[in-house]
């Protein structure tokens, strides 16, 4: 049984720790910095404690989830990796791609590794996409639209939420992308806050992102077209259906009502399957975590790679500083 710590006592620390007890690990307990929320969360799980120190409870852990916000991330994992602690963290993993790349570096030196959590790239949707990715053909367009809440108090607030959520669709990105993001050469836009929009290409495949804060109603969706036809992929709920590209007038007239029901019963099997699992939220969180455990239990590479980790972190600064410009 993995021993597990939690830095962050919030919505995605309670989510964590549910997941670790899903998945057979056992929570030691919480370190937050609010010993009162601390003692919340512990109180709700068998034998967890609260402890007062991060370093405390990295005594008792092999591995530590890090699930404050942004700012604190970098020290506590940084903490943990230092006493040779495996670490998964909430993205973005830290404020800047150049810590990003000092905490890889010191995973390594000190024989463990670094995860984000990443966890789009382990949805039922998003893997059967992958593992058909050939039935669209030459692939000639990703496109991720995400319409979020949450954002209602400051235009600061919505701008930061922004760029923590932008790392999700270059995850994406990475897993589909049919060529390197490096490659890819950025154009960003800016219209107003708790806005992006980035457009880049390369390889002959365009890629688009569009992050709002303000549009409603609340989506997040992935679209890989191709010239045999098109995933559409449910990032909220975790399934994807494919259009096939076959044209007729016939095909054209009945297309909306074929959509609609390959959606239907995309989303009717999948709502069936995450019920049968007790998966109300967070599709894909338990399968990551689930792969993360194994890795350690055989040491093992981390199931995402430090190479894509680090690219989402570069890539996502680049478009930031483009915005920025904009």
């Amino acid at each position: 049984m993995v021993r597990a710590g939690i830095s962050g006592a919030g919505l995605m620390g309670g989510w964590h720790a549910r997941t670790i007890q899903r998945i057979g690990g056992q929570v030691v307990g919480f370190h937050d910095s609010d010993s009162s929320r601390a003692h919340s969360s512990a109180a709700c799980l068998p034998r967890a404690q609260t402890f007062d120190s991060l370093e405390s409870l990295l005594e008792q852990v092999e591995v530590l989830h890090v699930c404050s916000p942004l700012p604190a991330h970098y020290d506590a994992a940084a903490t943990a990796l230092a006493r040779g602690v495996y670490t998964i963290v909430e993205k973005p993993i830290a404020p800047r791609w150049e810590d990003v790349e000092k905490l890889l570096a010191m995973a390594a030196s000190n024989g463990v590794w670094l995860c984000p959590v990443f966890q789009y790239l382990f949805q039922d949707g998003v893997q059967r996409v992958a593992a058909e990715i050939e039935r669209a053909g030459e692939i000639v367009e990703l496109k991720s639209r995400i319409a979020s809440a949450g954002a209602e108090k400051t235009p600061e607030l919505a701008d930061a939420l922004v760029a923590e959520i932008l790392p999700h669709p270059l995850s994406l990105f990475c897993r589909l992308f049919p060529a390197s993001l490096a490659e890819v050469r950025w154009q960003v836009g800016r219209h107003r806050s708790g806005e992006l929009r980035a457009a880049g290409e390369a390889a002959g495949v365009a890629l688009q992102i569009e992050i709002s804060m303000n549009a409603r109603p609340a989506e997040s969706t992935f679209t890989i077209a191709g010239t045999q036809g098109t995933f559409t992929i449910d990032l909220f709920h975790g399934f994807s259906y494919f259009l096939p590209g076959r044209f007729s007038r016939l095909k054209k007239i009945l297309l909306p009502f074929e959509q609609s029901s390959r959606k239907f019963e995309a989303a009717s099997a999948n709502l069936l399957k995450r019920a049968v699992r007790r998966e109300p939220a967070y599709p894909g969180l338990r399968r990551l975590l689930g792969a993360c455990y194994r890795a350690i239990e055989t040491r093992a590479a981390p199931p995402i790679s430090p190479e894509t980790t680090l690219m989402v972190a570069q890539v996502r600064d680049e478009i930031l500083a483009l915005r920025e410009q904009a």
